[in-house]
């Protein structure tokens, strides 16, 4: 299918298909704000393929987000049979089959398989003991440098009197 160009006349979100003939390899992009749960009955000779949803203008920054519908989901049971669940912000996800997910926000996360290849990584977070206390956990820096910046939870080697000392960043 070629490309598409479109004036959308409302702030709303819209449906996005490919009308596709029946009868030859033809096909257009078909845009609307009408959700078609079923093909037209006025127009027999196409089929409609939903491809994704383009979401209404964010007032904040005049944006739309676009989002594909490729894929299934079923529910059986006590059964949940997808491939991701992802969080209107796209901040947060489970990829179930890109076997990584993320949980948290920018400034705060834990994930597995995205930050690094096969790892677990904690971004920005605190250990909470029985006792109700939190702490840093510490993240080895090397060598102290003046140069560095550091953050609470770094933990660099001091050399003194010939001697190296670990220390933590508070």
């Amino acid at each position: 299918m070629a490309a598409g160009s479109f004036t959308l006349s409302s702030p709303k979100g819209y449906y996005v298909f490919a009308k596709c003939s029946k009868k030859s390899t033809d096909g257009i992009w078909y845009v609307t704000q009408e959700q078609l749960k079923v093909e037209p009955t006025e127009d027999p000779n196409n089929y409609y393929f939903q491809v994704g949803i383009l979401g209404s203008v964010h007032s904040d920054d005049d944006f739309r987000d676009f989002t594909t519908t490729y894929g299934f989901t079923r529910i059986n049971g006590n059964t949940i049979t997808t491939g991701k669940i992802i969080t209107s912000d796209k901040e947060c996800y489970l990829d179930l089959d890109g076997n990584k997910f993320r949980i948290g926000d920018s400034s705060s996360s834990i994930d597995w398989n995205v930050t690094a290849k096969r790892q677990l990584t904690l971004h920005n977070v605190r250990l909470l003991s029985d006792s109700g206390d939190t702490s840093h956990i510490g993240v080895f820096r090397g060598t102290y440098n003046p140069k560095y910046v550091y953050y609470a939870g770094d933990e660099v080697a001091y050399t003194v009197n010939g001697e190296n000392v670990y220390l933590p960043i508070h």
